[in-house]
């Protein structure tokens, strides 16, 4: 229903006094609701540029959280490629490693059962030259056999070579219990180059009856048969049927070289024992060495990793509760705005405008302030003067649930100007100076990084390699500060070809 009725019949006339008291009342009610709507105004202003900054830090920050979540979680992938990366290359390394000791181990193996062999045909001409060395010009065994005169040894020639032969049955028997088949075979030679001009070749006679005395005849027992001193008359032919007394000379020099060839066979396989397990020695080093710079790298990886995987955790923690904040805020704005905007509704069209159209009515029969003699004040729009606090980490402070905006931050004062001065029948001129509430609203933090370290050691000498340097932060941005910059560079690095020509050290001294 209306306030003020409107038509075709005539306004109503009023006695000038009582219109005169009826404008001022009505001016003085326009004028408070003016004085709480400025209130209002600024208090919903104040709350809204709290609200607002601090919904915009929170913003921020969750979109830079973001950002460092996604890089954590690329840090977490590229070490765990890093670590599977480790994991193949250390298990082809310790495969070589094995490989590679296996082969060693069974050429040592090898090499170890020939040294024996040849050690073993060391010692019997190491033996043999005992027995053959000389005194004079006879050997030293035949010195010490003086009270036989008989020569101690001869070089016999029979079916299948020759060989030497001991007057001494018990020497005889260590010297064949020594021999073995490439002994035999080397002394034969040696004793044919040398004394092959010299002996005489052996009659070979085998009496038939020793042939029908070794026939065994079934049922009939055999009669043992004695030990023989010497080779029965069927085996005369492996006797040395040569006289001649044996050139002690000739023979030593003879079992000499010998003893030098075999000696060599068995300082070249011992140095090349030497060399295979130098060689194997350096290998197994390297191999290990390369073994334990992939396991540090994997303990970098590991490493970075767990960094990475705490960082998300630590991101994920501050990203949820930024979330649950930005929500709160978004809450509290939207139930203010609706209850500011209610209370500026109502004043502006129910306290002010209403009330002003209703004056104006009364005072249309007026012939002392008619609406047309009413000229009411004017003033411009606020503005601000600088805030006593840039911001307050105290904000927002709540109580019971509720945020008391005089608890935290600093003021400033608005100020405005008269645009248009009322006259005496007018709505006098509101305050042109007010303070309010400001810098409500958390500090923001910018990102504070250390000076860059040092390039790296580059991962490779050539072929393409890269190095990196790095630098930590040093204050975590917050509250919608500066995100930080990239921790790590990285740069191509040993892009030099591995191809180069051999180098020599300088030569040694002469050996």
């Amino acid at each position: 229903m209306s306030l003020v009725k409107t038509g075709t019949s005539a306004a109503p006339t009023f006695d000038e006094k009582s219109m005169e008291k009826a404008r001022k009342i009505l001016n003085k009610m326009i004028q408070d609701s003016y004085a709480e709507l400025d209130n209002v105004i600024v208090e919903c202003k104040a709350f809204e540029n709290m609200n607002r900054i601090s919904y915009g830090q929170v913003s921020t920050d969750l979109n830079r959280l973001g950002a460092e979540l996604a890089r954590a979680e690329k840090e977490i992938a590229d070490n765990q490629n890093c670590m599977a990366a480790q994991d193949r290359e250390y298990k082809s390394v310790s495969g070589t490693l094995s490989q590679e000791r296996s082969s060693y181990e069974g050429i040592r193996a090898a090499n170890q059962q020939d040294l024996t062999v040849k050690k073993n045909d060391l010692a019997v001409f190491n033996f043999i030259m005992e027995l053959t060395k000389c005194k004079g010009t006879t050997l030293l065994l035949q010195s010490s056999m003086s009270s036989n005169k008989s020569e101690p040894v001869r070089v016999c020639r029979h079916e299948h070579g020759f060989e030497l032969a001991f007057e001494d049955a018990a020497t005889q028997a260590k010297v064949e219990h020594m021999m073995t088949p490439g002994v035999r075979k080397a002394l034969d030679s040696a004793l044919g180059l040398g004394f092959a001009s010299k002996i005489k070749a052996p009659a070979f006679v085998q009496e038939a009856a020793s042939m029908a005395g070794s026939r065994v005849q079934l049922g009939v027992t055999p009669k043992p048969t004695p030990v023989r001193e010497s080779p029965p008359r069927s085996f005369q032919w492996k006797k040395c049927t040569d006289s001649d007394k044996v050139n002690c000379g000739l023979l030593h020099d003879t079992m000499s070289l010998q003893w030098g060839k075999f000696k060599d066979l068995v300082d070249e396989l011992e140095a090349e024992m030497d060399r295979n397990k130098d060689a194997w020695k350096a290998l197994k080093e390297d191999l290990n060495e390369q073994l334990d710079v992939i396991s540090a790298r994997k303990g970098e990886c590991q490493t970075g990793f767990d960094t990475a995987v705490g960082t998300k955790n630590m991101l994920t923690s501050e990203s949820d509760a930024k979330t649950v904040q930005a929500r709160e805020l978004t809450a509290d704005y939207e139930r203010q705005t609706a209850v500011c905007t209610a209370r500026v509704e109502e004043l502006v069209f129910t306290d002010l405008c209403a009330v002003r159209k209703v004056r104006n009515e009364v005072l249309k029969s007026s012939s002392v302030s008619p609406p047309s003699k009413i000229t009411d004040c004017e003033v411009s729009n606020w503005v601000a003067e600088e805030c006593s606090v840039r911001c307050d980490n105290s904000c927002p402070h709540r109580v019971g649930g509720r945020i008391d905006p005089s608890a935290c931050g600093g003021t400033k004062r608005l100020r405005r100007s008269i645009v248009i001065k009322a006259n005496e029948f007018g709505i006098k001129c509101p305050s042109l100076r007010k303070d309010t509430r400001c810098g409500q609203y958390k500090c923001s933090v910018d990102c504070v990084m250390s000076k860059w370290s040092g390039w790296s050691k580059c991962t490779k000498e050539c072929g393409g390699g890269a190095r990196q340097k790095t630098r930590s932060i040093l204050t975590k941005p917050n509250h919608g500060g500066k995100s930080c910059d990239t921790p790590m560079e990285t740069e191509a690095c040993g892009t030099q070809s591995c191809d180069r020509d051999c180098k020599l050290d300088r030569w040694s001294r002469w050996s």
